[in-house]
């Protein structure tokens, strides 16, 4: 059982708002979240303000459709099993409503602001756009936890092709990463090149 130190420690995201699943893309495996703030004065329209949740590599989802009062979100720090599926510490994450917890297993989150219209989402929107515009590089260091996921991820995918691995310069690495990993944080260079050298294949 976690203290409540440790809880809030691993507190990711909260809000008040309602929440509701807008969005999931098969190629990518990223599931999208959305919360939206509407401004009104007199009982008139002014202006919105999305907050989207990102999940990528979504494996596993067992929640509802929507969440109703909020939700705060948690990243898995210990091992568990839900229904039988064996959830792996830094790779899920915990969903809190109300007095429910519902589990989403990913390796990273985004948390992204927009203005979008009710149905449009923000991960067609991403295909065609800069990532460096859309992507906010302050997540990385509002939610320095995230990079130990984005590590875990990169560091399993190329054991899978070590011979690759090895025989590839620094750049080429950096386009193997950002091959497979798409809707990943943009990181700084001095940080990929880091996590690079750090992969150990054996």
């Amino acid at each position: 059982m976690l203290s409540k130190k440790q809880i809030m420690e691993n507190v990711v995201f909260q809000s008040n708002l309602f929440f509701d699943v807008l969005d999931y893309s098969i190629s990518h495996k990223v599931l999208l979240l959305r919360g939206t703030d509407i401004i009104e004065s007199k009982g008139e329209y002014i202006s919105h303000t999305n907050i989207d949740l990102l999940f990528g590599s979504t494996q596993y989802m067992q929640m509802p459709t929507w969440f109703e009062d909020g939700i705060k979100i948690i990243k898995g720090v210990v091992d568990i099993e839900v229904n039988g599926r064996i959830l792996l510490a830094k790779e899920y994450f915990e969903l809190h409503n109300k007095d429910n917890i519902y589990y989403i297993e990913s390796y990273g989150m985004e948390i992204l602001e927009n203005s979008l219209d009710t149905a449009e989402s923000s991960i067609d929107s991403k295909k065609y756009r800069d990532m460096n515009n859309f992507v906010p590089k302050e997540n990385i260091e509002l939610y320095p936890h995230l990079l130990s996921t984005i590590e875990i991820q990169i560091s399993n995918h190329v054991k899978q092709y070590p011979e690759n691995w090895l025989s590839a310069n620094s750049q080429l690495k950096k386009e193997i990463i950002k091959s497979f990993m798409p809707q990943v944080f943009i990181l700084e260079d001095a940080t990929f090149e880091r996590i690079i050298n750090e992969i150990d294949l054996f």
